[in-house]
């Protein structure tokens, strides 16, 4: 426990170093300003670890149950802010405001009272960067894993963080007590303190900082990921989320003498983000024991001496399915039936386009070496809420090809049975029921289909066909990241502050940065989707061969390149993935969507 906290502590305190703290920097400075008492400035920060640790920890759970608004206290802070500038501006205000703090004193308002109010305040609008420590602390309170030990990680991850605003705030107040000039103008300076105050409100409210702190480099994170991300650190974080490590890449890990390490992930989203398209792991064919299969399972000829494949451990049954297809009558399939048989299970989600890529790999296998023993079975662990309908996932695919068993895996149960982590992410198991090869994401062809040729070859197959020609399309260069378009993971918007749930006309700046993408028109931007309204466009300015985006509805998307038309894109029937943009090689440029009402946009994924 002790390690934790402390790596929380540093891993705050790191945060509270990084860029992420700009928009803070005037609000501590001009509240630490506005009185000469010397404990405002731990006040002020004793409000914010407050409020943040409560926020973070109990205000989604807090807000579902009174039905509102996700984004509710945000507001609240904005507004407190607001009228605590109003109050710093005008005296007759801050008179009004000061009243409930009369019994605590008649200047306790000016000093400790407002100070926390002001703390209170600013905890519920300040958003840190995302690291390893914040990652377990948002995924536990999403889980409902609030402990003790999540509420003292995150206490102490609140006053690291909040370390250099107290520093800020106390050298604020020193300067006011300690010079003449100012002493003697203090409601100058407190006016001073609430046009700061105010401006700064807005900046908060309307994200003007936001282009400031992603061109501030992110000097930190390298420093934050090494300290919060190795060692028992890493594990005690995991035990914190309720998330484990990936068993048989541990397992791959310790036979091949390394040390396992964390994957970190974003917090609203382990299950999301197709990591593996960014982090593609492949095993290694190294020699080492076997396992034998039970008793009474199907008889099989399998050799283990004729594989040095190693054994990782015994798959994990496919449990808490909601529905089967491709299956004869639909019915179910389990790893016991299909003992004696050589098994690929792999987990896709049909909008995803890294899925999309690898899913010919997987059809050439399947129809090459299904009459020699060759089993797959397409998970669909669904990212977004259209791909729970299992007719939405029957008909992606039968368009993408797909004959080969389906499970539906609604509720992600057997995704939790895997660890997985992945979008792709392929388990290869032999006829005794243990894994002996895996694959995380796009590539690593080549050495995926040896080894099943392996295992089909020590399950007593005497003559394979050629190995299958299907060519590789995995980027090799660095493309755009993925770029969500519904405000629960977007990153990456310029110009009018997102509104969540609201119909706003938005405004594009005249140029949008590299990687950025901002809306213009009018939009109402969900959780998962932005539905289009009058005069809709959507900017994206991104490097990539290729651009899709998934879409639904009803209408158009006009697609120009740099200001020129390329074509008109038809939206209908299920949310699928569109084609916006198809190059012979690498491109940098801008594309701009003019998007007809009642169309919704999800996600671009690039190729």
């Amino acid at each position: 426990m002790g390690e934790l906290l402390f790596v929380a502590f540093l891993g705050g305190l790191i945060t509270g170093l990084s860029p992420c703290i700009v928009p803070v920097i005037p609000v501590v400075m001009a509240g630490g300003s506005t009185a000469t008492s010397k404990a405002r400035p731990y006040v002020i920060i004793a409000g914010v670890v407050a409020s943040f640790s409560i926020s973070v920890l109990f205000a989604s759970s807090l807000l579902n149950f009174l039905h509102l608004p996700q984004d509710f206290l945000f507001w609240l802070g904005v507004a407190l802010l607001g009228l605590l500038s109003i109050g710093l501006l005008v005296p007759q205000v801050g008179e009004v405001i000061e009243r409930p703090f009369a019994r605590l004193g008649a200047t306790r308002y000016a000093t400790e009272g407002g100070g926390f109010v002001l703390g209170l305040s600013l905890g519920l609008v300040f958003v840190p960067c995302a690291g390893p420590v914040l990652t377990a602390i948002s995924v536990a309170a999403a889980h409902h894993h609030v402990g003790a030990t999540s509420l003292l990680v995150t206490l102490f991850y609140a006053l690291g963080v909040t370390v250099p605003l107290l520093v800020l705030a106390v050298v604020a107040q020193r300067a006011t007590t300690s010079w003449s000039a100012l002493r003697g103008h203090l409601p100058t300076v407190r006016r001073v303190a609430g046009v700061v105050l105010g401006v700064t409100t807005l900046a908060i409210a309307f994200n003007w900082l936001g282009a400031l702190q992603r061109d501030v480099p992110g000097y930190t994170t390298a420093l934050e990921d090494h300290i919060e991300s190795t060692g028992s650190a890493c594990t005690a974080l995991q035990r914190l989320s309720g998330e484990h490590q990936n068993q048989f890449a541990a397992a791959n890990a310790r036979l091949e003498g390394q040390k396992a390490t964390c994957t970190n992930t974003d917090a609203g989203n382990s299950q999301s983000g197709h990591l593996a398209a960014r982090a593609t792991t492949t095993t290694t064919t190294h020699g080492t024991t076997t396992t034998t299969g039970a008793g009474t399972q199907k008889p099989s000829v399998f050799m283990a001496g004729k594989t040095n494949l190693p054994a990782l451990g015994r798959a994990p049954d496919f449990t808490g399915i909601t529905a089967w297809f491709n299956t004869p009558g639909n019915q179910p399939l389990s790893l016991r039936a299909l003992r004696g048989k050589v098994v690929l299970v792999d987990f896709w989600t049909y909008s995803c386009i890294n899925c999309q890529r690898a899913l010919p790999h997987v059809e050439g296998w399947y129809d090459d070496y299904k009459k020699d023993g060759f089993v797959v079975v397409g998970v669909s662990a669904p990212e977004f809420a259209f791909e729970h309908v299992v007719s939405n996932v029957e008909s992606a695919a039968g368009s993408l090809g797909i004959d080969y068993p389906v499970a539906v895996d609604d509720n992600l149960a057997t995704w939790t049975a895997y660890n997985n982590n992945y979008w792709p992410a392929d388990y290869l198991i032999d006829p005794t029921g243990v894994v002996r090869a895996y694959n995380f994401g796009e590539g690593g062809y080549g050495t995926m289909e040896s080894n099943i040729r392996m295992l089909l070859s020590a399950n007593g197959v005497t003559s394979l066909p050629p190995r299958t020609d299907v060519p590789d399309k995995t980027p090799t260069n660095e493309l755009t990241p993925e770029s969500y378009v519904g405000y629960s993971r977007l990153s990456n918007s310029v110009g009018t502050a997102v509104q969540p749930d609201k119909t706003v006309v938005y405004h594009a700046p005249s140029s949008i940065p590299s990687n950025d993408m901002a809306f213009g028109g009018t939009w109402t931007v969900h959780s998962e989707e932005a539905t289009a309204g009058p005069n809709a466009t959507l900017g994206l300015h991104f490097t990539a061969d290729d651009v899709y985006l998934v879409m639904s509805g009803q209408g158009t998307v006009g697609v120009a390149y740099n200001g020129r038309h390329l074509t008109t894109v038809q939206v209908g029937g299920v949310p699928k993935l569109y084609t916006l943009f198809s190059g012979s090689a690498l491109q940098t440029g801008e594309l701009t969507l003019t998007v007809s009402p009642g169309v919704e946009a999800y996600d671009f994924t690039f190729g």
